[in-house]
């Protein structure tokens, strides 16, 4: 029980070190919009590929930041209903909250595989003007996100189901 402990805190973390990369990325996409808005407004230039590594870097960003929400349970809900709640309540939305998301991100990794393997395969590019960029990586990168977030939801049931939390997680006041 004390590995499976130590290995839940150690992934704990490792979600959080990739939520903290995909917000490197969220700082990253700012600066390129914010160089490519004064590049066309005051030169009537710009970054060559901006808006293609802007929109790939925010599907990085959201999927490296995903396995962090859902291992914290921390996606957003109706505050109103589950604060004011009776315990059962709370129960039946949690229990709600787990089999959805076990679901969705089940359904997500797996309408993930083909693509990813195609832009691997096939070695896909996006392209804007003289710019490309390959997909590969960032199909990579959501498919880890989903993967670990389809791994952090089945935690949330079975912590659900037990009415239990993680070693780390600290007690509500």
């Amino acid at each position: 029980m004390e590995a499976i402990k130590k290995i839940d805190k150690g992934l704990a973390a490792f979600a959080k070190f990739l939520c903290f990369i995909g917000a490197l990325i969220i700082m990253f996409q700012m600066c390129l919009i914010v160089v490519d808005v004064v590049l066309r407004t005051f030169f009537h230039s710009t970054v060559v590929g901006a808006s293609i590594m802007a929109r790939n870097s925010l599907i990085a960003s959201v999927f490296l930041g995903l396995p962090y929400v859902t291992y914290h349970n921390a996606h957003t809900r109706a505050e109103v209903f589950y604060t004011n709640g009776s315990p059962s309540r709370k129960f039946a939305m949690d229990l709600l909250a787990a089999v959805l998301g076990v679901i969705v991100f089940a359904l997500m990794s797996y309408s993930l595989i083909n693509p990813t393997k195609k832009a691997i395969s096939s070695g896909q590019f996006d392209n804007e003007a003289r710019m490309l960029l390959p997909l590969a990586p960032f199909y990579i990168c959501a498919l880890f996100g989903a993967v670990f977030s389809l791994y952090a939801a089945i935690r949330n049931l079975v912590l659900t189901i037990r009415g239990g939390k993680a070693a780390y997680m600290k007690e509500e006041k």
